[in-house]
């Protein structure tokens, strides 16, 4: 079942020949992973989440976790890639987590004898660049209290089923201006 939502998924990307179906199916396994715990760190994969709540991060030099992004469900994960200052990206589970994993040296090889799977690939960085701009143009934002809003447009729900510190390094703010903004927020009475 989460192998044909994984195939459906990158379906909905890209058109996948039968051949590509199936060579994916026999290359792709499904995993879980429990609350806190990294995803798949053995190896560099292309991921899709089924189920549960995920984050991308970095460690910086002074060793702080700076929250990347989120993924949930139906969400493609392939960290590594084109990671920022070349710091290198973690998956946590920040809920129980199921996904399905494809290790990128087969996922590369694949790409040689089907062409969609690089359009895919095309497709995905551009969904991430994407996030990356977002993320940025949140960041920018001089009011706390109004990148908070952004962040609910943009992840309605999340807020109540992740940490509020990971919260706080994905909008880049201490752990006590986010409360400070999402207190200023309630206050417009806009919850």
């Amino acid at each position: 079942m989460e192998k044909l939502i994984f195939l459906d998924r990158l379906s909905d990307l890209t058109p996948i020949s039968e051949a590509c179906r199936l060579a994916l199916t026999r290359l792709t396994s499904v995993r879980t992973a429990q609350e806190d715990q990294t995803l798949n760190q053995d190896q560099q994969s292309l991921l899709l989440i089924i189920s549960g709540i995920a984050r991308v991060f970095v460690k910086t030099d002074d060793g702080k976790d700076v929250t990347q992004y989120f993924v949930r469900a139906e969400d493609f994960v392939l960290p590594n890639v084109d990671s920022p200052r070349n710091l290198f990206e973690y998956v946590e589970a920040i809920t129980e987590v199921t996904y399905v994993q494809l290790p990128f040296s087969d996922f590369e090889r694949m790409m040689t004898n089907y062409p969609e799977l690089t359009t895919f690939l095309g497709a995905h960085l551009n969904d991430l660049a994407l996030r990356v701009k977002e993320r940025n143009q949140r960041r920018a934002r001089k009011e706390p209290a109004d990148t908070y809003a952004s962040f609910l447009q943009t992840y309605p729900g999340l807020e109540l089923q992740v940490p509020t510190a990971h919260l706080a390094s994905y909008l880049g703010l201490s752990t006590s201006e986010f409360m400070r903004a999402r207190q200023k927020y309630k206050a417009r009475g806009i919850m």
